[in-house]
């Protein structure tokens, strides 16, 4: 599922061409799965937050640079 969305974005162009789509999709899926573990053996909701935190900040990192607006 991760990995089709992915892919969708990239197809849309809404990722950079050197965006790998199944690879961010494994790399979403860790996050999510190892987020989850720690938080339920910590019975803390943090290590999740922050892994989807800090997963979802690469994605946007990939998205498209913006030409700037000339003057």
């Amino acid at each position: 599922m991760f990995a089709a969305g992915l892919q969708a974005m990239y197809d849309r162009g809404e990722l950079r061409r050197t965006a790998d789509p199944n690879r961010l999709a494994t790399v979403l899926l860790a996050a999510v799965e190892g987020g989850m573990l720690l938080a339920q053996v910590r019975r803390d909701p943090a290590p999740l937050a922050t892994a989807l935190d800090d997963v979802l900040d690469r994605i946007a990192d990939l998205r498209p640079r913006r030409a700037s607006a000339r003057r």
